[in-house]
């Protein structure tokens, strides 16, 4: 076979109706994408690899068509119509593309910046839907709606149960006056029965997903009038949660879409390559002409900072699902916007609220005023080897505050960062001047404004905490052993 051009892709198949012929022969698609063109041009052809004598003998039969000869001795014939049937299937795609590019993403990307607005207004403190907005977008956050562990894109009948889970357990959690949505959570064991999804998807061959898709898009009135008004005290609330509401089940439509326009071309492809004996799946994958084909692309487009994104998506062999992660991504990263989350605000030692923050000099990192002071005397305890002169091994098993107390003579090394450990010059001696000299007063006050109970619950932890080392120090420095 002949090497192909710039910017030509080959590929080449023997197909059985041929193999018993004289001939060898191999047939190719050569796909030529001119860039400053919109649309991709196709042409293919049927290349046929043949000795001299057979050539010479088939001169005759060949003269007249559309036929060459390749550098190698090959004779390659153009397939107008195999050239016409991709030409008229990517155009196709390509106005799919334009369509949802032109009417559907511009109402989802309007539809989301007002959301985003609404909600903005919903989730200041002095709204008394505060604490019920931030439940309920943490809830969702952490159902993970469209997206699996791994950040792959669910099937839509997953996502549709999912989606099914949250507005039920909402709808539950709002009628009930006084519900502490701090605690609200999407179980497992919330799935409904009619939807149990996979293995019945599997049993019935798809038409499972068709009665999930049906269920779903009749589920939302009932839902939105099951639960009483009173469950929000904010009148716009209600308004706003059934615009959120009616936001994911278009990002559900939009998946189920993409998942229907690959499964149609996937059998389009399937059937031309059984009536034509022409291989065209692996091929037609190659192309990034499938960037137009996936509605969401317009979507992506419209999402500045995920432009980076886009460019490797589009280089993608399945861009679809590529696509459908970074949309719900960029979503998702909205939404944490809206209002702060306690997930983002933990101390990365005790996993508990970050307060009273510090932040470590030199490296920047955060830490709570507890586990940072705690650090710092651990820091201080020698290994059984390092023990100055004058002090018994047994005294190591003293806590580090009264083992610091009883011997002050132990070096006072600093403490290292424990997420990069740099030396952040901070020693048992400079301690209480360093820490709160170190304390991030800005990050404290929002802290205190958003999060008020758990700020008070770590207040009450850390109080305590000293009250019970202070006892413990009296306790064991009153022992007989240790005078």
């Amino acid at each position: 076979m002949s090497r192909s051009p710039p910017g030509t892709s080959y590929l080449s198949s023997s197909p059985d109706s041929v193999a018993s012929s004289p001939l060898s022969t191999t047939t190719t698609h050569s796909v030529v994408r001119r860039r400053s063109s919109a649309a991709t041009q196709f042409d293919s052809y049927l290349v046929i690899q043949m000795d001299e004598e057979t050539r010479q003998s088939c001169e005759p039969i060949l003269q007249g068509t559309a036929c060459e000869v390749t550098e190698d001795g090959a004779l390659k014939v153009r397939l107008a119509s195999d050239a016409q049937f991709f030409a008229y299937l990517s155009s196709a795609l390509h106005r799919v593309g334009d369509f949802q590019r032109d009417h559907v993403a511009k109402s989802l990307h309007t539809q989301l910046t007002n959301l985003v607005r609404e909600m903005s207004e919903l989730t200041r403190v002095e709204c008394p839907d505060h604490a019920t907005w931030r439940g309920i977008i943490r809830a969702y956050l952490e159902s993970d709606m469209f997206l699996t562990m791994s950040y792959k894109p669910k099937s839509p009948q997953d996502a549709a149960d999912t989606l099914f889970k949250f507005e039920s357990t909402v709808a539950r959690a709002l009628a009930h006056p006084g519900f502490d949505f701090n605690v609200l959570s999407i179980q497992p064991g919330d799935e409904p029965p009619e939807t149990a999804c996979a293995e019945n998807a599997r049993k019935d061959g798809g038409k499972h997903s068709k009665r999930v898709w049906t269920s779903v898009r009749s589920m939302l009135p009932r839902l939105l009038f099951r639960a009483p008004v009173s469950g929000f005290r904010d009148k716009r609330s209600w308004a706003v949660y059934s615009h959120f509401l009616q936001l994911n089940h278009e990002l559900l439509a939009l998946q189920r879409f993409v998942e229907l326009n690959s499964t149609a071309v996937r059998k389009i492809l399937k059937k031309h390559d059984k009536k034509t004996r022409l291989p065209s799946q692996m091929l037609w994958h190659a192309l990034d002409a499938a960037e137009h084909a996936d509605p969401l692309h317009a979507a992506i487009a419209r999402t500045d900072d995920l432009a980076r994104i886009r460019r490797m998506v589009a280089a993608s062999s399945d861009a679809g699902h590529e696509f459908t992660r970074a949309l719900v991504t960029a979503v998702n990263q909205t939404l944490e916007g809206v209002t702060p989350q306690l997930a983002t605000y933990t101390c990365p030692i005790c996993a508990d609220i970050l307060y009273p923050p510090v932040r470590l000099p030199g490296c920047g990192h955060l830490l709570c005023y507890p586990c940072a002071d705690r650090l710092v005397l651990d820091a201080s305890v020698p290994k059984p080897a390092d023990l100055p002169p004058g002090i018994p091994p047994t005294a190591l098993a003293l806590p580090p505050h009264v083992l610091t107390f009883r011997y002050p003579q132990l070096p006072a090394v600093s403490m290292k960062c424990p997420m990069c450990r740099h030396d952040t010059k901070i020693t048992r001696l400079t301690m209480a001047r360093e820490l709160v000299g170190a304390e991030d007063a800005a990050l404290s006050r929002m802290l205190r404004r958003y999060f008020p109970d758990e700020v008070k619950a770590k207040r009450k932890q850390w109080s305590d905490q000293c009250t019970k080392a202070e006892a413990e120090l009296m306790a064991l420095m009153m022992m007989p052993g240790l005078r």
